[in-house]
């Protein structure tokens, strides 16, 4: 199995939001992240376009990344790529519980996952290492391309390709 780590794009401020008095779970992509997203959708449409299924967050600047993925692929496959919400992708969830998750998709061949740090940059560290106190620097709108021979278990992945936004441009 392969899994395409996918960091949500951009959101725009934070701090602005906050003072919206609105959840951080509403804050949708900004002008910048859609354009990032559909940046990365033409990247990944070339480098993974035999994904079977993007899981994502529930969060709107997640979900949003995702379905901006989701519609594009749709331009290079016959069939439409499907979306699946999971809670195990919210920004604290332990990696253990989202490699628990992963599992229940194995019959999957290549899983895009969009998420948010610093979930998957411990997830990443943990499927790598085993240990997941430490944390890789995922950009927003990065990717990184896990791959496993046999179960997917900890430490047992092996880091293919980790594109931050910047490489993506210049593919």
């Amino acid at each position: 199995m392969k899994l395409v780590l996918v960091r949500h794009a951009d959101a725009g401020d934070r701090l602005k939001w906050r003072r919206t008095g609105r959840p951080d779970e509403d804050r949708p992509l900004s002008k910048k992240g859609r354009n990032q997203a559909k940046l990365l959708a033409r990247r990944m449409r070339f480098l993974f376009k035999n994904a079977d299924l993007i899981l994502t967050s529930p969060l709107v600047r997640a979900l949003e990344t995702a379905e901006i993925l989701q519609e594009r692929s749709a331009r290079a496959r016959p069939k439409r790529l499907r979306l699946v919400q999971v809670d195990e992708l919210k920004p604290l969830t332990a990696p253990e519980v989202t490699v628990e998750k992963v599992k229940t998709f194995k019959a999957q061949k290549i899983l895009v996952m969009v998420g948010h740090e610093p979930h998957l940059g411990r997830f990443l560290s943990f499927i790598l290492t085993g240990r997941g106190h430490e944390s890789f620097d995922i950009s927003k709108g990065a990717i990184a391309l896990v791959e496993f021979e046999g179960e997917i278990e900890k430490g047992r992945g092996r880091l293919t390709c980790f594109l931050q936004p910047t490489h993506l441009k210049k593919i």
